[in-house]
């Protein structure tokens, strides 16, 4: 009786931590320099916004460190610096500028691709979050 009670004290505890580490263990895939590949506005894949295409060579290129630092690259240049924290809840990863507010997050970590969406929390700012920008490795 001791045993079950102990199994089923225990074993939700394992499952849990088991499923948060298989999660922060795409961060590792992040530290890189990513490039955008494309960006999709409401479902739509879209190349130009007022006239000017999205997709330039060098432009708002990201790169993660694992010392919880990005940088935003334009043209080969530093644009901007942040840093980035894993966030358990949303399974994301928030991005904060050099204010420290949060900018942005990567709702999407793979081998060959990030998902970015510029905004500060899901459902506070709905008509942001129709915009996710698409990154490869640079």
């Amino acid at each position: 009786m001791k045993f079950k009670f102990i199994l089923i004290t225990i074993l939700p505890f394992l499952l849990f931590s088991c499923t948060t580490m298989k999660s922060q263990n795409n961060i590792d895939i992040l530290f890189k320099r990513w490039k955008i590949d494309h960006v999709e506005m409401g479902g739509q894949k879209i190349d130009q916004i007022a006239g000017e295409k999205i997709t330039e060579e060098g432009e708002f290129e990201y790169e993660f460190r694992k010392d919880n630092s990005y940088s935003v690259f334009s043209l080969g240049k530093i644009e901007s610096n942040g840093t980035w924290e894993w966030n358990n809840d949303e399974n994301c990863i928030y991005l904060r500028n050099e204010y420290d507010e949060i900018n942005g997050k990567v709702v999407s970590i793979e081998k060959n691709s990030i998902i970015l969406i510029p905004t500060s929390e899901i459902g506070k700012y709905p008509h942001l979050e129709i915009v996710k920008y698409y990154y490869v490795p640079k």
